[in-house]
């Protein structure tokens, strides 16, 4: 898909705001390729999942935006050392002018202040603001969320400094809140903390509470914090935060699962439906099979049911008159004309599974996989043929 790099190259190349329509458009204009113009059966957040979750691994188009400008903000906190002249670098220097904030609280807490005038780290808080949203985190709630300078944690209007415990190595929340904060003791045996350190602990204690009863979770997303971590160390930092987010995103099956869940009356484990999804476009090297099970799994086709929904002229009836609702399930399996067809499929079945076993040259599953597949097509051609 040669248009995704002209894109990319668009919105990686200088910080800048696109308005939601432009993501509207090209959102739109792939609609239309996909579908041929067509109205789409499988709405366009579906197909832009992952194949391994079900998808078709479509690129989204705002979610490479968002990638691509998140990897400054980013390292603001998980590279501590900047080279000189780097564009970090230069973002760090403009930091010491503007109060006791520091830049790698700024992605953790993306409010730039007021004395702040760089539309670029504005930008990039802006970003950080989607990015948190879409992850489903807020700064405290990552384990590596800095104590010092950064103004989710600050007392008096003032953010918190203490030599003292920075040169003991205390640097982030997660090394005094593991589901509570720690005991003094506790820390001062670890760092190696005099007495004189208890009132700093106190404040810090009374802070972390009162952000906890504001309904805060300090440090509760450790695994998101080290998978940010590790994208921001690698050297595809824009396609680690790309399959971070498209990962983390919620889920756009629920309804579809829930309708299977219906039909079958079963219900189906996270994990089990995880299986189904991963293997929705693995289940055959023919890529038309492929596509009727996603077609299938993903409730595509146009049943009497939907017709009806879509205009009222249409009834929901079979189409093979047998007087019941005509549901995606029905006309699978439960219809009576399709279950005759079923019968000789598997009777068909039956007595070529005779054959292979008595045949020690041809004993692989493979083989019986894809005449099972097969057969449908052929028992069906067979009985309009005999018409």
């Amino acid at each position: 898909m040669n248009v995704l790099p002209r894109l990319s190259h668009i919105i990686s190349s200088i910080p800048f705001k696109f308005p939601p329509k432009w993501f509207k458009d090209i959102k739109s204009f792939f609609t239309q390729f996909f579908w041929n113009n067509k109205k789409p059966r499988i709405g366009y957040n579906k197909l832009i999942i992952p194949r391994s979750m079900g998808g078709l691994g479509v690129p989204d188009i705002f979610q490479y935006y968002l990638s691509f400008n998140a990897k400054y903000p980013l390292s603001w906190a998980y590279n501590n050392d900047f080279p000189i002249g780097s564009w970090q670098w230069l973002e760090q220097s403009v930091m010491p002018e503007n109060g006791n904030i520091t830049l790698a609280s700024m992605w953790y807490c993306p409010k730039p202040p007021s004395l702040l005038n760089n539309i670029i780290i504005q930008f990039s808080c802006s970003i950080v603001k989607q990015l948190h949203r879409r992850l489903g985190i807020e700064g405290l709630s990552l384990p590596s969320c800095p104590i010092w300078g950064n103004p989710i944690l600050s007392a008096g209007g003032r953010t918190l400094r203490n030599n003292i415990w920075q040169r003991a190595g205390i640097m982030s929340v997660g090394q005094i809140y593991k589901d509570h904060t720690l005991p003094f003791q506790q820390l001062k045996n670890q760092y190696g903390l005099l007495h004189s350190s208890f009132l700093t602990y106190g404040q810090l204690a009374a802070v972390i509470s009162k952000k906890c009863k504001d309904g805060a979770t300090p440090a509760s997303c450790p695994e998101v914090d080290q998978r940010l971590k590790q994208a921001s160390l690698s050297s595809g930092v824009v396609s680690s935060i790309y399959g971070l987010l498209s990962k983390t995103a919620p889920s756009a099956y629920s309804p579809v699962q829930l309708a299977w869940a219906h039909d079958l009356n079963i219900s189906l484990s996270a994990s089990e439906w995880k299986s189904v999804w991963n293997s929705a476009l693995y289940s055959s090297k023919c890529v038309r099979l492929r596509i009727i099970q996603f077609k299938i799994l993903n409730r595509a086709y146009i049943t009497p049911v939907t017709q009806a929904k879509m205009d009222k002229k249409h009834q929901a009836l079979c189409w093979h008159e047998c007087g019941k609702r005509g549901t995606l399930l029905h006309l699978l399996w439960e219809c009576p004309a399709v279950k005759t067809l079923w019968l000789d499929v598997i009777s068909f079945l039956i007595g070529l599974h005779k054959v292979i076993l008595l045949d020690r040259r041809n004993r692989s599953g493979g083989y019986m996989m894809t005449v099972s597949v097969v057969s449908p097509t052929m028992k069906a051609i067979g009985k309009w043929s005999s018409k």
